[in-house]
């Protein structure tokens, strides 16, 4: 696989720190797949006593450089993503390399791509740059010490990595170390996390996750329904139609409380994505406003945006009572919003959080 990656090397003073938190052996080996600059290998050497340096980069000019400077590292020029150029590596075929750990800052991302194709023992599945990554490196590694990856938000999140975080799950607990500040890297602005990913002594237990460990909710009773909005702004210009239906974007939710629809878009009435009667309409891109979070009963359809979300009831009473719990619990509610750019919430995440009770 050939893909040309960002390339934000790790912060010297972050990567020590993390390090020096998670672990407190004397003695370590230790694999970066993907190291870059070598700073996390540099910070483990100031964190353990005696170490060993093992790492792999598809950069031969950064690889070069890092040779010249720690000559008693072992470092190979190679593509973590593929099989003929990791067999190849002298890094690779090491003794003892199971008994490493892992210190990882992969590619947060490839282009426009929202995912590549994945393989994880013998499976095959889309994910993130990010998490194929991780993947790879404990396919490859099978370190029996874990390891510590800094990731990105949506890597602990989204939909797209939902399938290679249970395949992770099956034999290791993956614990948040914590959460970074979205300038924490040159160059960039990315929210991020850092995890410590440790195989369980039972494989055979049940799956560990700090999302479920520091799960929340609320308990909406009520029947509902979740509507998706399907139209792209984008796209929505083509389906332009006097006589069509509302078209409601987040920049109109507000001017829909105050039913101030006369300037809003209307298109094609036959597209996917209408809602109408007791409803309440969320942001699905974004950052929630409490006090744009109002049951109100539509006596026609509107088409939502793909950007917004709707939830729709029975009756009105049942939408009044789903917003008092909303708001009574908007500080928690406001977390389900994640990413590594742009905040979201999924329908899993959205309807978890409205089904569950810790009581």
């Amino acid at each position: 696989m050939n893909i040309d990656l960002d390339q934000y090397f790790t912060p010297p003073d972050l990567a020590e720190e993390v390090i020096r938190h998670s672990y407190k052996y004397d003695s370590c080996v230790v694999i970066d797949p993907t190291c870059g600059a070598g700073n996390l290998l540099s910070a483990a050497c100031n964190v353990f006593q005696k170490v060993k340096c093992v790492g792999l980069d598809k950069d031969t000019v950064t690889i070069r450089k890092l040779r010249r400077c720690n000559p008693e590292w072992t470092l190979s020029a190679a593509d973590l993503l593929c099989k003929v150029s990791c067999r190849n590596a002298t890094a690779t075929r090491m003794h003892n390399l199971e008994e490493g750990l892992l210190l990882l800052n992969p590619p947060f991302s490839h282009k426009n791509n929202k995912s590549v194709n994945a393989y994880y023992n013998g499976i095959h599945l889309k994910a993130s740059v990010a998490m194929t990554y991780i993947l790879r490196s404990f396919e490859l590694f099978s370190p029996r010490r874990g390891g510590l990856a800094i990731v990105p938000e949506s890597v602990l999140f989204s939909d797209t990595d939902a399938h290679a975080r249970q395949l992770l799950l099956e034999a290791n607990n993956i614990e948040l170390v914590t959460e970074l500040s979205s300038n924490t890297f040159l160059g960039a602005r990315a929210r991020s996390s850092v995890v410590k990913i440790s195989p369980k002594r039972n494989p055979a237990s049940s799956a560990s996750f700090f999302l479920s460990e520091q799960r929340v909710g609320v308990k909406l009773n009520d029947p509902y329904e979740v509507v998706r909005g399907a139209l792209p702004v984008y796209a929505s210009l083509d389906e332009k139609d006097k006589e069509g239906v509302p078209y409601i974007h987040t920049t109109d939710l507000a001017d829909l409380l105050e039913d101030q629809l006369d300037g809003v878009l209307r298109v094609d009435s036959n597209k996917k994505g209408k809602i109408s009667g007791p409803v309440i309409l969320l942001p699905r891109v974004g950052t929630p406003q409490e006090k744009l979070i109002k049951a109100i009963s539509l006596p026609s359809e509107i088409h939502l945006s793909d950007c917004v979300l709707g939830l729709r009831f029975q009756t009105i009473t049942a939408a009044k009572r789903a917003e008092r719990l909303i708001k009574e619990n908007f500080t928690e509610f406001e977390t389900l919003y994640r990413g590594t750019g742009a905040r979201y919430i999924t329908l899993s995440r959205l309807t978890d959080w409205l089904t569950y009770s810790s009581k």
